[in-house]
This record gives C-alpha cells, structure tokens and sequence, in this order.
C-alpha cells in the first residue's frame, strides 16, 4: 500500500508485535473470537463475544455501550479491509455488518476512553463512530 504525506509518528505507533492490550486495528488486523480492544485507561473494552457479536463495554459494570448485533455466528471475527471498511466477518467469510467506510485506505478503528469506536481515515478524520456522531 502507497501512503502519500507523512506517516512517521503514526507509523512509530504500529510498530508492534501483538493486539494485548491495543486500543487500534489497522488494515490487515483482525480481532477473533475472545480477543479484544482495550481503551487506554482500560475503562472499556471491545470484545469479541464467542456467539460473533462485537460488544464495547463499560469495564467497571460490564454495561453494553454498543453491539454490533451481529449474535449467532461463532467464530465471527472483526477485519479492517485494505479499502478502509471495517467488517465483521462469519467463519464462512460472510460479511454480517460493516462500517461502509470503504474507498479510505489507511482507515484504521480505535476504541477510546469515553467508549467510543472511531473509524478515521489516514488523515484522522473520523469517517464512523459507534455513537453515531460524525
């Protein structure tokens, strides 16, 4: 993938060698049954539930801030596409919900402290969220 403009301090930041403990997808990433998303001050959670559902959660009462509702599907897994749209994916390879924020490559997911998920594109301009205020 070509990136125009510079990357080097997000770059810094992918820099990685596992998910624990990562509050970010990018393109290429993929949250499997049982993994998760951490806010940095660990006060939610995106979860992906083993019945395919994607949930954040409050972590001090395990309240339901937002779902996916995308349940029935084990083995489901959550995948930030090349094109930029976020998807949740069946074990079949079905597509169960996406972002529609695809045509943005760079786009990246991010789980925050207030427990929002934002989709941003290279640029950090929020293209979804999972309070619906964008």
């Amino acid at each position: 993938m070509t990136y125009v403009g510079s990357r080097t301090a997000f770059d810094a930041c992918l820099s990685r060698t596992g998910l624990q403990g990562a509050n970010f997808l990018i393109a290429g990433e993929v949250l499997s049954a049982g993994e998760q998303l951490d806010a940095p001050t660990q006060a939610f959670s995106a979860l992906v539930r083993g019945d395919g559902n994607f949930v954040v959660y409050r972590n001090s009462d395990w309240s339901q801030m937002w779902s996916s509702r995308t349940e029935g599907h084990p083995e489901a897994s959550v995948l930030v596409q090349q094109d930029g749209d976020v998807v949740i994916c069946a074990a079949d390879g079905e597509h169960l919900w996406r972002s529609a924020t695809g045509g943005n490559p760079g786009a990246f997911i991010q789980l925050h402290d207030d427990g929002r998920l934002v989709v941003y594109d290279f640029y950090r301009d929020p293209l979804w969220s999972s309070d619906g205020m964008i």
